[in-house]
């Protein structure tokens, strides 16, 4: 999980943040460390769409490699 977030940190640092408080909310409502990290990684496809750049989709290239990395 840990060099997914770099990926995103390198890709969309916003998005990164964003998922943070869904990452947070896992962790402080169910207790598991790991449904957080998958919750997180499997919102970072959308999150990464939506804020790319106000306006701007971001490249298939990015599309699908955000989607590889939070399907693997």
């Amino acid at each position: 999980m840990a060099t997914a977030l770099g990926v995103f940190l390198a890709l969309s640092p916003l998005a990164a943040v964003s998922a943070l408080p869904l990452f947070i909310l896992c962790v402080v409502y169910w207790r598991f460390v790991s449904l957080g990290s998958v919750a997180a990684a499997a919102a970072m496809p959308l999150l990464i769409y939506f804020l790319w750049a106000p306006g701007h989709g971001p490249p298939i290239v990015i599309d699908l490699g955000t989607l590889a990395i939070a399907g693997w």
